[in-house]
């Protein structure tokens, strides 16, 4: 039986610059700031760096394989 989202612990965001991003995707750098422009990674800012949420990118995968 499914789990209530309330009662589902919250996932801890695993953060990764665009080169951590890149490597973890075995893509280039620029590969990933394709995909950040074309909205398919969601990525913001903390300080100057952007980040990207691993778990959301790894989320995004799964449902695109599925």
């Amino acid at each position: 039986m499914p789990t209530a989202i309330a009662e589902r612990p919250a996932q801890v965001p695993r953060w990764a610059n665009i080169n951590q991003t890149a490597a973890h995707l075995g893509v280039s750098r620029d590969t990933v700031r394709r995909l950040i422009s074309a909205k398919k990674i969601h990525a913001g800012k903390i300080g100057n760096t952007i980040r990207i949420d691993l778990n959301k990118v790894d989320q995004a995968l799964e449902e695109a394989a599925a």
